[in-house]
């Protein structure tokens, strides 16, 4: 047997004659359809009767009855930064001004309390007077914020059982550099580069420092024998750069070797002599590459060449020496491209002759060899418009004099 609970339960019953030796039931309309129309009715007069006693009409942590008080509100009397949403100060502040409003946001009246503001570990407190219910008060106070401490953190404010937090922010400078440079120099000559130093943070001033320019494949690659300037960069407000042009001695040692095109990266490091108290001082240095091209001219014994000219040379070591002694270079301009020459060679004492003809990268454009014992020789060769170099040697390290004539 089963109790009868339908009558409990609001529902009427009825018996039908059914297949099998159960019943069917059947739910009657119009209770269901009051039924439903209560809860409606009941339902919309909570929510009206909620909203009209609710104080609580800005988001915040609110309870209705007994009492609460809560931080209506928190400023600082700093600088506030929409794009990262926090109140930033300076490095070495250390007192700010909290501006605060507490309200009284329950159903009963409170008495007096306590307001405690922190940063870290700095706190202060302030007195609340008893609120009744919807009553503010505001006041403001001076935190002491210490000198030490730097970075990303929240302004609290307790009252009560409810923390108010602000987004904020103690900046230290923070100085970068980037470097524009020509992309291929000669050495022995000035690279122009352009220094761009930046302090990035947001109110934090950089007093004035130094930076470095230098060649080099990393910052420790400046610690070599390559030429350096030294930029006097002035104090930079927040947000604020400063831009130099200057010009580079790029040294005839940063070829590794005389006839051959190496490549250096030109370094510009703010704040290189670390007089900055800096949040990042690992971003201070910018980059750009930069190949260092030979110079003939200016690292080796060179004379013009023209045609029909002839000159008495011999094979020695130079400054010049790439794979064995060479004799000095003779420079030969080429007005146009595909010009045809013919360099003649005469001389007593060579093994073999060898004509080398480099560009004004060191790039070989000709190398012949010919004449064992031989006392006179002719190599013809093409080049293209340009500035050329031609040197004479012994492919079997001999060291005859000669006489050279370039001919078309």
């Amino acid at each position: 047997m089963h109790p009868d609970v339908s009558r409990a339960a609001g529902f009427s019953r009825s018996v039908y004659p059914a297949r099998g030796t159960g019943y069917a039931t059947r739910l009657p309309a119009r209770p269901i359809f009051v039924l439903l129309s209560g809860l409606a009715f009941f339902l919309t007069a909570c929510g009206s009767l909620t909203e009209a006693l609710d104080p609580c009409d800005r988001p915040r942590a609110c309870e209705v009855d007994g009492v609460n008080y809560v931080v209506d509100g928190m400023t600082v009397e700093a600088v506030h930064v929409e794009e990262i949403g926090r109140y930033v100060v300076p490095f070495g502040t250390s007192t700010i001004k909290v501006n605060f409003t507490v309200v009284n946001n329950g159903s009963e009246p409170g008495t007096d309390d306590e307001l405690r503001v922190c940063l870290w570990s700095y706190c202060k407190s302030h007195a609340v007077k008893a609120l009744g219910p919807g009553e503010t008060f505001s006041g403001s106070l001076q935190l002491g914020i210490g000198t030490d401490r730097s970075g990303d953190t929240d302004l609290t404010a307790k009252v009560g059982r409810t923390t108010h937090r602000v987004p904020f922010r103690l900046e230290r400078p923070d100085l970068t550099a980037r470097v524009e440079v020509e992309p291929e120099v000669q050495a022995v000559t000035n690279a122009r580069a352009i220094v761009t130093v930046r302090n990035n943070a947001y109110v934090a001033s950089a007093r004035p420092s130094v930076t470095e320019l230098c060649l080099g494949s990393t910052w420790g690659g400046c610690t070599r024998n390559i030429d350096r300037l030294y930029i006097e960069t002035p104090e930079l407000a927040g947000r604020q750069e400063r831009t130099d042009t200057l010009h580079f001695p790029v040294p005839g040692n940063a070829l590794s070797r005389v006839d051959t095109p190496t490549s250096w990266t030109m370094l510009a490091c703010a704040n290189s002599t670390e007089v900055v108290n800096e949040s990042d001082s690992g971003n201070n240095c910018g980059y750009a590459g930069l190949t260092v091209l030979p110079n003939f001219d200016a690292l080796c014994d060179t004379e013009p060449l023209a045609v029909g000219e002839s000159r008495a040379g011999t094979i020695r070591t130079t400054d010049c020496e790439v794979d064995y002694a060479l004799s000095r270079l003779y420079r030969i301009n080429s007005p146009a491209d595909g010009t045809r020459y013919v360099v003649r060679v005469d001389g007593r004492g060579f093994y073999e002759i060898e004509v080398r003809v480099v560009n004004s990268r060191g790039t070989v454009v000709h190398l012949q060899r010919g004449g064992y014992y031989g006392t006179s020789l002719e190599f013809p060769f093409e080049v293209n418009a340009g500035t050329y170099y031609l040197a004479v040697a012994d492919f079997l390290d001999g060291t005859p004099d000669f006489t050279i004539t370039l001919s078309q």
